[in-house]
């Protein structure tokens, strides 16, 4: 089944996340950020098989580029994200499994953005991109951080202890919160999506931990000669083993504790 994560920025550069959506990218193995790819020549390189769309503040599409000076203008209109310390951008990134890929086209996923926009980011300005240039088709929403056009009440907007709706989760200028309970809403949102439209209903914490267990299980195992580790044991409880001459073992524990593994 499709999942949904969150991520956040104090980026003030709104400019990067277009670039990002359009430009080819890899990840830095030093730094962890995500680095342009560049030709011969020192220019960056358009991505292929992608979607871009702006959904502005009203609900209208516009030119991509408008984006960035969209939410600049709303920061300086509330006086709100001035400082460093400031969440900047909220994206919430939609990635569909690889037996989805058959059902879903561009237009279908970038319907899926825009579905998922005009539910919870009514009055913000929000940039849609799809990428599937990947083995997982997958949804980009990047939002401003601050709401600039008064929205309606919504069930997952935050509450008070009488369980209404606070008057600042609606108005104009108010800060975007991914709390428990919008996310909740989110994944119900996705679930309900994803059954509408008959895609890949399978347990995705399933698949999980059978990928945890096939990326960790299998570290024990490459220490062939472990008196505790050796070819096929992914317990303990196998006899104890001389090591080989000229050959000593390092201390082990139960592979679950796979960061102390002599092959981690």
């Amino acid at each position: 089944m499709a999942i949904i994560k969150h991520e956040s920025s104090k980026n003030a550069r709104y400019t990067d996340v277009l670039e990002y959506y359009t430009k080819k990218h890899t990840k830095d193995k030093k730094t962890g950020l995500y680095e342009p790819v560049l030709d011969e020549l020192g220019h960056m390189q358009a991505r292929e098989n992608y979607a871009v769309a702006y959904i502005n503040s009203h609900g209208n599409t516009e030119d991509p580029d408008h984006w960035a000076s969209a939410c600049i203008r709303t920061n300086l209109t509330f006086h709100e994200n001035q400082e460093y310390k400031d969440v900047k951008i909220h994206q919430y990134i939609i990635s569909h499994p690889e037996a989805d890929r058959p059902h879903m086209t561009m237009e279908a996923l970038m319907d899926e953005g825009k579905a998922f926009a005009a539910q919870f980011f009514q009055g913000y300005d929000v940039l849609l991109a799809v990428h599937r240039d990947t083995d997982n088709d997958h949804i980009h929403i990047s939002v401003n951080s601050v709401r600039a056009e008064s929205s309606e009440e919504q069930d997952w907007m935050r509450v008070d202890a009488d369980g209404t709706v606070l008057p600042s989760a609606t108005r104009a200028g108010n800060k975007h919160h991914d709390d428990a309970r919008f996310i909740q809403h989110c994944q119900d949102w996705l679930l309900d999506y994803t059954r509408r439209h008959g895609l890949t209903l399978e347990d995705n914490n399933a698949r999980a931990a059978e990928h945890k267990a096939k990326r960790f299980g299998g570290r024990c195992q490459e220490w062939g000669d472990h008196p505790q580790c050796g070819p096929g044991q992914s317990e303990f409880g196998a006899a104890e083993r001389e090591a080989p001459e000229g050959k000593q073992y390092p201390p082990c524990t139960p592979w679950t504790d796979y960061q102390h593994c002599p092959t981690w």
